[in-house]
């Protein structure tokens, strides 16, 4: 993705009519600056858009509820900001940008600690090799039910799509036809 000079300036443009609205800057001037600073942010937006129709994204992270709860949470602390941007009075705009700010420093401490909850630093990493290992022994000792929870295992490291789970979805299906 290759970026132009236009678009470093529009960039910059849009950061500056953002600080021009936050701080209230001309005050006189207001409606004319709030034109040009959509305008300039339309063409931003346009430039990066523009650039980006050469571009796949292939997402392989599964869509959970923490994810559409982060996404909720970004869009409502945005909206306050974008909001407080725009609100003329300067007591009621301190008391957008005051909660906006708030919501972000309870965002930031909310994922810090999920990032320390979810890291188990005790838990001894076992590689896929290692567990497909551990599956064949069990397996090779008869063990069928310990190779099963093995291979359940090892389908969830994976990431959804992975044509390595196709492949252990058979295997597991195998060994339950052959325990029963």
């Amino acid at each position: 993705m290759e970026f132009g000079i236009f678009f470093y300036i529009a960039g910059i443009a849009s950061l500056l009519g953002l600080i021009l609205q936050v701080l209230d800057a001309f005050p006189e001037y207001r409606e004319v600056r709030k034109i040009i600073f959509f305008m300039v942010l339309g063409v931003f937006i346009g430039t990066i858009l523009s650039s980006l129709q050469r571009i796949s994204f292939k997402f392989d992270v599964p869509i959970s509820t923490y994810y559409i709860l982060l996404l909720f949470a970004l869009l409502i602390i945005s909206s306050l900001a974008i909001i407080g941007s725009f609100t003329k009075d300067y007591s009621t705009r301190m008391h957008i940008f005051t909660a906006s700010g708030l919501g972000l420093s309870a965002l930031l401490i909310f994922l810090f600690g999920y990032a320390i909850y979810t890291t188990n630093i005790n838990k001894p990493y076992i590689t896929n090799d290692e567990l497909m290992i551990l599956a064949d022994k069990n397996m090779e000792k008869g063990n069928i039910d310990r190779a099963i929870t093995i291979l359940e295992i090892l389908k969830q490291e994976l990431y959804p799509g992975d044509p390595r789970i196709k492949m252990l979805d058979e295997k597991i299906n195998e060994l339950k036809n052959k325990k029963l």
